[in-house]
């Protein structure tokens, strides 16, 4: 038997431009697939930096002591309340 894959659907702004090729990008996933940011933004040819696992090369994957993927905004449905944490800390 053949194994479907699931759909997974980001929408993305860019943010900022930033000196030696860096960008800021607003990510905005309506599923929550496993890897779903990091696989979609390598698939557009700008990886995450600091991405060890879906980087295409050492460069990309070493240039940042971690991954920089970070939330500023989470919302979550729970038991009929929708919770919202932002953080107030710029990228």
């Amino acid at each position: 038997s053949q194994i479907k894959p699931r759909q997974a659907v980001t929408h993305w702004t860019l943010r900022e431009r930033r000196p030696s090729n860096i960008s800021l990008v607003e990510l905005s996933p309506q599923t929550g697939r496993g890897h779903q940011l990091r696989l979609h933004m390598k698939a557009m040819g700008h990886p995450i930096l600091g991405d060890s696992l879906h980087a295409p090369n050492k460069a990309i994957a070493t240039c940042a002591p971690r991954l920089c993927l970070h939330a500023y905004r989470l919302e979550v449905d729970w038991k009929g309340h929708r919770i919202v944490a932002e953080s107030t800390k710029p990228f």
